[in-house]
């Protein structure tokens, strides 16, 4: 399930468009990968500020049983990874040395980690004494060449799954939850397992860039659809508010905008807005029809 969706930022720095590029295309290939997947929690672009530390986190996504934070790099040319772990470019017969992406990615880490820890995320919400494992993974374009021997966290954008069939036991337990270790899973459903996702979210202080961009001219102005924009807007923002989430976590402005223009009657015609999936629904639905009937 996409949780927080890649959004592409404006600028003009050309060295920016082109890791932007490459977080857009290992979004992509996450996404198709796991976007129907009630096992996975998919989040994009998200900036933890925890205390006096703040880190960007390209790619995040949370499991069931294991959380997988994800450092997404585009080089050109060869890259060598040595046994000191410093890494170096070959690039137009030209040997580079930039810094480690792991131990960048292990800085992200160690501030997810004391959300997890000091906010007893995972103890309050599922009851677990301690969190999941958390991977810290690589990911490099598909074009990138990789000299020498590699780490088995750095991978190809494409290649997640076959990260996670690589971890044996985990893998079997990670890909069918239904076959092994029910005792376990019963203890982190789908439901909680999105309440934990949110509450890591609220740490979050990227704002959703669509929450800043005026209102498509799709959107009538007659004030009966006003009405309804100001009224489920409400609704939303409360909602937010209870469970301590930002408010697109309950609906986006797109998924909003596309229930004003629909007017779902029923679960049905609600499930078939872009962006609802049952869990929503079932959390939120009725609220709003209720809302929209009115």
């Amino acid at each position: 399930m996409i949780l927080k969706p890649f959004v592409e930022q404006r600028t003009n720095n050309y060295k920016q468009k082109v890791g932007q590029e490459n977080e857009k295309q290992a979004a992509y290939f996450l996404d198709f990968e796991l976007k129907n997947s009630k096992n996975y929690m998919i989040m994009h672009n998200v900036k933890l500020k925890y205390k006096d530390r703040t880190v960007q986190i390209d790619h995040l996504i949370i499991s069931r049983i294991g959380i997988y934070v994800i450092e997404s790099k585009f080089f050109s040319g060869e890259i060598e990874i040595q046994k000191n772990k410093d890494w170096i470019i070959h690039y137009k017969k030209e040997d580079i040395a930039i810094s480690s992406p792991i131990e960048q990615n292990r800085r992200h880490i160690l501030v997810l980690e004391d959300i997890l820890k000091n906010e007893e995320i995972f103890t309050k919400i599922i009851g677990l004494k301690k969190s999941p494992e958390i991977h810290n993974l690589i990911l490099i374009s598909n074009k990138t060449i990789i000299k020498g021997k590699t780490p088995k966290n750095v991978i190809k954008q494409d290649k997640f799954m076959d990260y996670v069939e690589s971890q044996g036991t985990f893998a079997s337990i990670f890909l069918n939850p239904l076959k092994t270790v029910n005792d376990m899973l019963s203890i982190i459903s789908q439901e909680t397992l999105l309440d934990v996702s949110n509450k890591i979210l609220s740490f979050d202080i990227y704002k959703e860039e669509t929450e800043t961009k005026s209102k498509p001219k799709t959107i009538s102005k007659k004030t009966s659809k006003n009405d309804l924009e100001s009224r489920l807007k409400e609704l939303r923002l409360t909602l937010s508010k209870q469970e301590d989430i930002k408010p697109y976590m309950v609906f986006s402005n797109k998924e909003l905008l596309s229930i004003i223009e629909l007017k779902p009657k029923n679960k049905d015609e609600f499930l078939k807005i872009s962006g609802v999936g049952k869990i929503k629904l079932e959390k939120y639905g009725e609220l709003f029809l209720k809302e929209i009937n009115q």
